[in-house]
């Protein structure tokens, strides 16, 4: 009967062609993967590659009639959650043929840029926002998305300029503050660590209360192996702060700012004479803190590997970078399972 269905549908598509109701229909069609010659030396890689570059060979992407019919919608979510590898260089530069395809269509290019926006900016895999950055940066920035108001482009582009600070394989901003006795400057650039875990966190957060001690143990494992840890305080006022770091004998590299530091008059002093910057004194803004804990991973050049770690997920990585360093580049980072919390 399956059969039987699509001999009938390529008919009305042969009859058709030209009239919506066959375009409709041949959008929804299968593309058909031919065998891969003998010559090929990988047969599943070859037909993916068909695959991939005859995926939009059904789809008129000229006529903007279809960019209303539900089939294109999960025709394209189909490919650029699916279809496409889930790095972020890759999602950009595909993304741009595609939408470089339909900018005749100003409806369908309207459509497929607000899609690929919102699956970089909502995407649960690790440093998709290195994705939705790009896109913002090279469309919204330049006038290419002129059906938004003025409102809606500002908080694309503040959202942006928000997770712009802190991209997978970019330099962590720096962080320099005082030590748990608050004399002694910590600049966070100059540990010396093969690996370096930052941890902005507070003591009257519930979830960092369990999760810190967590992050101890992993600590204890993988100390003697190159790993160190920063974890900076996210609250002004310190005395709890210092009790639980006695308390937990976290015995890390610990830092905070305080009311007094950042009394206008005392900041300005510190920066002139050069003992902080005014990034360190605004590190929750340059690296986005809306929750807490935040875990990054950072590399011996304080480039970020990975964020928004929990300990048994930073633990997994570790142990995978330690065992495999040569097959761990950036653009091969993959997704964070939300729902069972453990690194693949």
């Amino acid at each position: 009967m399956t059969e039987e269905v699509i001999n009938y549908q390529k008919r009305i598509i042969g009859e058709n062609k030209e009239i919506l109701v066959g375009k409709m229909i041949n959008m929804s069609m299968d593309i058909i993967v031919p065998d891969a010659p003998k010559t090929a030396e990988d047969e599943r890689q070859w037909r993916y590659k068909y695959y991939r570059n005859h995926y939009w060979d059904n789809v008129d992407l000229t006529d903007p009639r279809l960019v209303r019919e539900q089939a294109f919608h999960r025709v394209l979510e189909k490919y650029l959650s699916t279809v496409l590898p889930q790095i972020p260089d890759t999602i950009v530069a595909e993304g741009g043929k595609l939408l470089e395809k339909v900018a005749a269509n100003y409806d369908m290019y309207k459509y497929t840029l607000h899609q690929i926006t919102y699956l970089t900016e909502t995407s649960k895999i690790m440093c998709m926002d290195r994705a939705f950055v790009a896109i913002v940066n090279k469309y919204y920035k330049t006038g290419k998305a002129d059906w938004l108001d003025e409102e809606k482009l500002a908080k694309i582009i503040e959202g942006s300029d928000k997770k712009s600070k802190t991209l997978c394989g970019e330099v962590a901003p720096n962080i320099i503050l005082p030590d748990v006795t608050g004399e002694e400057w910590i600049n966070m650039h100059d540990i010396d660590a093969e690996y370096l875990v930052v941890a902005i966190w507070e003591p009257g957060c519930g979830h960092c209360k369990k999760e810190m001690p967590k992050l101890q143990e992993v600590y204890k494992q993988f100390k003697s192996k190159g790993l160190e840890v920063v974890a900076v305080n996210n609250e002004l006022e310190n005395e709890d702060w210092i009790k639980f770091v006695e308390e937990k004998e976290l015995d890390w590299i610990n830092i905070s700012d305080n009311p007094e530091i950042n009394n206008s008059e005392n900041a300005r002093q510190l920066i002139l004479d050069g003992t902080t910057t005014l990034n360190s004194l605004n590190f929750r803004a340059m690296y986005n803190i809306t929750s807490t804990p935040q875990i990054y991973l950072l590399d011996k050049n304080k480039e970020i590997l990975a964020k928004q770690l929990n300990s048994e997920q930073l633990e997994g990585m570790l142990e995978n970078l330690l065992n495999n360093p040569n097959d761990f580049p950036i653009k091969e980072i993959k997704v964070i399972p939300e729902e069972k919390k453990k690194f693949k």
